[in-house]
């Protein structure tokens, strides 16, 4: 049976602050756009930035999922596709800080970067889906079943 790891069970509350500060982000995309919402998002994508390396780091002291490979070997490529995401991502997230630190002060600048950002976030979200769908399946899985 697939133990549960003390870091992943410390990820929790990382876990949850990432998806409050994404809640967050959408709350403001949502909102009305002014250059008051660009610094905003700034400050919320600052403390993701932050955080993420954190969580990251947290998910990996361990070894990434390694609990899952060790119990299922041939889903290593799909821990190894989830390892790259989350650098694809952390790098990602530069750019979109960047891109919010250097907009001037039109709306239309932070209307252009909005669906990039959106795509960001359902890219971390479909990643942490993906997380605890590997590791749900690999702590119901039963011997002789299928996997």
């Amino acid at each position: 049976m697939l133990a549960t790891s003390r870091s992943h069970q410390d990820t929790t509350e990382i876990d949850r602050w990432t998806e409050e500060l994404s809640d967050e982000l959408r709350h403001l995309m949502d909102g009305t756009l002014t250059d008051t919402t660009r610094l905003r998002m700034l400050s919320v994508v600052n403390q993701l930035f932050a955080l993420l390396p954190v969580q990251f780091d947290a998910k990996t002291c361990d070894d990434y999922l390694r609990d899952v490979v060790h119990e299922f070997p041939n889903w290593d490529p799909q821990v190894q596709a989830l390892w790259i995401e989350q650098a694809f991502l952390y790098e990602d997230l530069r750019e979109i800080r960047t891109h919010l630190e250097r907009a001037d002060d039109s709306v239309a600048s932070l209307r252009e970067l909005i669906p990039e950002v959106r795509d960001w976030l359902d890219r971390l979200q479909k990643h942490d889906e993906e997380e605890r769908r590997l590791r749900q399946l690999a702590v119901n899985y039963e011997p002789g079943g299928e996997e």
